[in-house]
């Protein structure tokens, strides 16, 4: 991404210089006032958002409409996924991978909890102390989960300015004339591209 600009801006300027003589040249250093020019690939925090939305409610509905038609347990990781990796889908989309790790380890720690013990107290056997246990894991993975899901919709915000300034990209190009040893000035780009 770097030199995208310069072999552009070569190109451009080898046929030009092969048709009318050498009215262009590529100056690498900045000898005039430049003009700004901004080549980004800016993140936007609505479109984080609704990744996070998408990331979450397709996965859902899909699971809805396979599990009519496909009989097997394999569909089980789809609400999962849905589940515990989709309300970091603003951070897949900025590319913060250390604050999907974290969300979504929290999400699927959390369902773990919850799910593995809403089967322990089926039996007619099952006593007091039991109820009581199944129940302070289940509102300990729930609130795990709700922790996880807050944080992650929280941080989106985060992520989009820091992938931002990471990212940011900016090239300055400016017309000058360049001064050389023949009679005639002739017309130059002078570009400084900071990455």
């Amino acid at each position: 991404m770097k030199y995208l600009l310069f072999y552009l801006l070569c190109l451009l300027a080898y046929p030009i210089q092969a048709q009318y003589s050498p009215v262009l040249i590529l100056e690498l250093t900045q000898t005039s006032t430049p003009l700004p020019l901004s080549i980004s690939s800016k993140k936007h925090l609505t479109t984080a958002y609704v990744a996070a939305f998408v990331n979450t409610t397709i996965p859902i509905v899909a699971h809805q409409i396979l599990k009519r038609k496909v009989d097997t347990d394999a569909l089980i990781w789809i609400p999962l996924y849905a589940m515990s990796v989709g309300p970091s889908g603003g951070h897949l989309y900025t590319r913060d991978w250390r604050r999907v790790g974290i969300g979504s380890a929290s999400r699927f720690a959390g369902s773990v909890m919850v799910i593995s013990t809403a089967f322990i107290c089926f039996d007619s056997g099952c006593t007091g102390a039991k109820k009581t246990r199944q129940t302070i894991i289940q509102i300990t993975g729930g609130l795990i989960y709700i922790g996880g899901l807050a944080y992650s919709l929280a941080s989106i915000p985060r992520s989009v300015r820091s992938y931002n300034l990471r990212h940011e990209q900016k090239a300055k190009l400016a017309l000058a004339l360049i001064p050389d040893n023949t009679k005639r000035p002739r017309l130059g780009i002078s570009m400084n591209v900071t990455l």
